[in-house]
């Protein structure tokens, strides 16, 4: 006994049998060049999106050169909490040329950043601390407090 799908799909097989062989291909055409046809607007956008990209680091890196670490470090003593907080950032995650990726000195700073009482500090620089500081092994997280306490210590008497 037939059922209604396998009626309606012998239906559709004497009909394309009855069909010139040229247009019995037709449907697999139509699919292979939908499918060319969509890898290639697949392609023209990542083309797109990676040359987007290479004009955005093209720009930043005329716009925005590398802070001297040695200065940022100068300026992280002296109080200056944007500095403090880039210093922390390139230990932590992104070092700056000149600079070694480093989780304690990070954590470090993170924490010199939300012990400053600076008027700019806000909840960002407490998840940074809970971030950067958290994932660290309870002996490495000490070390990183009694370097933001000598960190601090430096602060407060002028940078030196």
């Amino acid at each position: 006994m037939l059922t209604a799908c396998n009626l309606m799909r012998n239906q559709m097989l004497v009909k394309l049998r009855n069909l010139p062989k040229w247009a019995q291909w037709m449907p697999a055409v139509i699919v292979l060049l939908s499918a060319l046809l969509i890898g290639a607007l697949i392609d023209a956008k990542q083309a797109k999106s990676n040359q987007t990209d290479s004009n955005a680091a093209k720009l930043s890196s005329v716009s925005a050169p590398a802070p001297d670490v040695m200065s940022m470090l100068d300026a992280a003593k002296r109080g200056d909490y944007q500095a403090q907080r880039n210093l922390a950032y390139g230990f932590a995650a992104h070092p700056y040329p000149g600079q070694e990726k480093n989780r304690v000195l990070g954590c470090a700073w993170y924490l010199v950043v939300l012990n400053s009482d600076h008027p700019q500090a806000n909840t960002d620089d407490e998840i940074n601390v809970q971030t950067y500081c958290g994932s660290l092994e309870k002996d490495l997280l000490e070390t990183a407090k009694i370097r933001a306490s000598q960190f601090l210590g430096e602060i407060k008497a002028g940078g030196k």
